[in-house]
């Protein structure tokens, strides 16, 4: 098995963004990030995948989303974040318009990922 430096220096790069937010918001700022990843996110060199993950109930005060963005590098996310495109909303901007109380920033290396094969 390899070290996992060596696992790093090969493998993909993801950032994960989670965002507390209002529930009456949740539905606002999923739209709006899909939105980011789509026009944006995906336009970058050595982006692989975007996907968005929610959590909120009818009743409760607030609701959590994370975003995770999958690029080839580190280098290819850093890129992404130096050189934002003309009329890309930043992140902040989107936490304020739709009243985010707390946003947690991690990225990780891949280790591994487990795909099972598509049915018909």
């Amino acid at each position: 098995m390899s070290s996992l430096s060596d696992l790093a220096a090969s493998a993909p790069f993801v950032q994960s963004v989670d965002f507390i937010v209002p529930s009456d918001c949740l539905s606002g700022l999923v739209g709006a990030l899909a939105e980011r990843i789509e026009l944006h996110s995906r336009a970058y060199p050595g982006f692989l995948a975007g996907c968005l993950h929610f959590s909120g109930q009818a009743g409760h005060q607030v609701g959590e989303v994370q975003m995770q963005l999958k690029w080839n590098s580190t280098a290819d996310a850093r890129l992404a974040l130096q050189s934002p495109r003309a009329n890309e909303p930043d992140l902040f901007q989107i936490a304020l318009k739709h009243r985010t109380r707390s946003i947690v920033f991690r990225t990780y290396q891949l280790a591994a990922e487990v795909r099972f094969p598509a049915t018909r």
